[in-house]
């Protein structure tokens, strides 16, 4: 089964100063209710490259970030991610729980600015944000698409 949806954003400068900015989409990845741990990995378009040492549950192959072990409840993993270009097609972002097959991508039409990930037992979130230049008088447009999957076992 797939389904998908995108998130149209717009953000209009009524002031008087050009709008510089990063945002991102705060988004809470749980799938199928199991704890970020083997089994959990995370795909990118890029190699990734951690800024601050991993910790012990995760480490980097190639363009995916797994998780080895569970993190342990109370403790995090986070960490600046560098390695992609200046490309929209750098922001593709997949977390996929293997162990259900279940997961969900995420790109955009608007290139990473910078990306931290951070997750605890309970989530992952990939924080890829984008860079916005909006002069006064003009409105800035990106959109980031969801495309969920379950493939079967």
């Amino acid at each position: 089964h797939r389904a998908a949806m995108t998130v149209e954003h717009g953000l209009q400068n009524a002031g008087r100063a050009t709008i510089d900015t990063e945002v991102y989409d705060h988004d809470f990845y749980m799938l199928d209710n199991e704890p970020t741990g083997p089994g959990m990995v995370i795909r990118f378009a890029f190699e990734p490259k951690a800024v601050s040492p991993l910790g012990p549950s995760e480490k980097i192959e190639g363009k995916d970030l797994i998780f080895i072990s569970a993190i342990k409840p109370g403790n995090y993993m986070e960490s600046f991610l560098t390695g992609y270009s200046d490309k929209a097609a750098d922001y593709d972002i997949t977390v996929e729980n293997q162990n259900t097959k279940v997961g969900v991508q995420q790109t955009s039409d608007t290139p990473i600015s910078k990306i931290n990930l951070w997750s605890i037992r309970t989530t992952i979130c990939p924080e890829a944000y984008v860079h916005l230049d909006i002069p006064p008088g003009k409105t800035g447009h990106w959109k980031i698409r969801y495309r969920f999957f379950a493939n079967s076992k």
